[in-house]
């Protein structure tokens, strides 16, 4: 399985942090790449709560909460989508880095579809994409936490 990790430091304290990204519907208010996040089952957090995801670019995933260390890590997994991927898993996980900072890391664990071109596809074009993407997604994060705006698709991170 192919798997790109970001790391960043979001300025907020944890539990603020846990609350945004363990409820599925928020991703649309901190995520660079979507804009919409309609929840898809009667729980916005926990085992087996459900969002589509609509991409800017005009894709779509269902993701389900599908692992949860309450406080600490949730992932999601991407079914019904419109990646060249047979497999995606989101994580994150959070730690406090005192009071009023917290540590998150987002990986992303993925398989290729179409065998050997899938591979190509994946060396010479989207493991830097996803690298970039969940980067871009923690400077989201770490945005929208400190300002309350929403981030829409001309986000631009500043530079560190």
């Amino acid at each position: 399985m192919n798997q790109v990790t970001s790391t960043a430091i979001v300025n907020a304290p944890i539990a603020r942090v846990w609350e945004t990204i363990a409820d599925v519907g928020t991703i649309a208010d901190w995520h660079p790449g979507v804009a919409k996040s309609p929840v898809l089952t009667g729980h916005r957090t926990g085992m087996g709560a459900a969002r589509r995801v609509e991409l800017y670019d005009g894709g779509s995933s269902v993701e389900t909460v599908t692992s949860l260390k309450e406080g600490h890590s949730v992932s999601v997994t991407m079914t019904d989508h419109t990646m060249p991927m047979s497999v995606g898993i989101a994580t994150f996980a959070v730690e406090a880095d005192g009071d009023e900072r917290t540590r998150v890391s987002m990986t992303f664990a993925y398989e290729m579809k179409y065998g050997p071109l899938g591979w190509m596809l994946n060396v010479l074009m989207l493991r830097g994409i996803m690298v970039k993407v969940t980067s871009n997604t923690l400077a989201g994060l770490d945005h929208h936490l400190l300002t309350g705006e929403q981030i829409g698709k001309d986000f631009k991170p500043q530079a560190a």
